[in-house]
């Protein structure tokens, strides 16, 4: 909850989305939004604190600087949740 209003969506990528992954693959999450690096780094915290069974690696969509990794999301990301 303190980080939904930032979070318009969230959608899997990475070999979860596209179905290479392996049993101990890690999941890849995009959050769409008008989201800041300190935000990231507070949800990021969480999900390693969490008790997932997976490592979480998140990116803000709006932050990706990279343009192969910016074009594999929008090619192969899921949306998991929508607002």
């Amino acid at each position: 909850e303190r980080f939904a209003p930032a979070v318009e969506s969230v959608s899997v990528f990475g070999s979860r989305a596209t179905g290479a992954y392996k049993s101990y693959s890690d999941i890849d999450l995009v959050l769409y939004g008008d989201l800041d690096e300190e935000t990231i780094d507070r949800l990021w915290t969480c999900f390693q604190e969490s008790n997932l069974p997976y490592k979480v690696d998140i990116a803000a969509y709006n932050l990706v600087k990279h343009p192969p990794l910016k074009e594999h999301i929008d090619r192969f990301a899921k949306p998991l949740f929508l607002k």
